[in-house]
């Protein structure tokens, strides 16, 4: 069969009503598969979006609380008592009001949020009550520490014998008529250490005890924000011109709020390796 003569006869069968409605069946069929297909994943994608939709929010709404502790019109209170079962808010509203004398006047709809940061009682648990635990713990590492240094063991002169721990030899700094604070180091037995109490500095800023070439403290400095905060800058660029380095380089205060490098030992002796490890109570 020629071309000429094909199409006259494909021509034909076109014009036949039987032919047409087949083709049309077999191209229906065809299109309809397509757009099931297209459907299916129009409808995947859009689960995908409303997904990235939530995702979204979810992230603004986080950022937003985030963004409350580093917009300029941010006030943070210290030094404020807190009393059980006080109503923050009014009393953020009458310190400003009638206190601070703030003119004019904020009201409850000037304040989006007011909350307390961290605990009531900031300071960390005392060496009595933790001293079994510290024992224990001791018992069970594997490791033999020369040094241990403790913060906020809020002994005295009257109990500090009482928390010896066996094979050391322990200093402390103890507060003379106040409670709390108190900085204890226990050395091993056999190291040779000078304590140095003319060097050793306790004030409401710096709580340190100093030996021979290792001084250790809590020095309430956090040095975790070197090189963004200045005071981390100035004490840390002060110990290396003196050649002292860190041995702790993880948080030894870790908490929901915070996370903190402020107590620490330094040494000179670079030429040693040291093992350092921070408990936490």
């Amino acid at each position: 069969m020629d071309l000429s003569s094909f199409v006259a006869a494909l021509t034909s069968a076109l014009q036949d009503t039987q032919v047409r409605a087949c083709l049309s069946d077999i191209v229906g069929e065809s299109f309809r598969q397509e757009l099931i297909s297209l459907k299916a994943e129009l409808k995947k994608k859009d689960s995908v979006i409303e997904h990235l939709d939530r995702r979204i929010e979810s992230l603004e709404s986080q950022n937003d609380a985030l963004e409350q502790y580093t917009r300029r019109n941010s006030i943070r209170v210290t030094g404020l008592p807190e009393v059980k079962h006080e109503d923050i808010l009014d009393r953020t509203l009458k310190i400003v009001n009638e206190d601070m004398e703030v003119n004019p006047p904020i009201s409850i709809m000037d304040i989006d949020r007011v909350h307390r940061v961290g605990r009531r009682n900031p300071d960390r648990p005392s060496l009595p009550h933790d001293n079994q635990e510290l024992s224990n713990c001791l018992q069970l590492t594997e490791t033999n520490f020369f040094i241990i240094s403790l913060t906020e063991t809020w002994l005295t002169e009257s109990n500090k014998t009482l928390y010896e721990i066996p094979n050391y030899n322990s200093i402390h700094s103890v507060r003379v008529n106040q409670r709390g604070g108190v900085v204890s180091i226990y050395t091993d037995s056999f190291l040779n250490v000078k304590h140095r109490p003319d060097l050793n500095i306790y004030n409401n800023d710096i709580k340190s005890l100093f030996l021979e070439i290792l001084p250790t403290g809590d020095f309430n400095i956090d040095i975790s924000q070197y090189p963004n905060n200045i005071p981390a800058c100035d004490f840390l660029d002060l110990m290396y011109s003196e050649s002292y380095i860190p041995l702790i380089n993880i948080a030894t205060i870790q908490d929901r709020l915070r996370s903190t490098i402020i107590d620490n030992i330094f040494t000179n002796n670079i030429d040693r390796e040291h093992s350092s490890a921070v408990i936490y109570s």
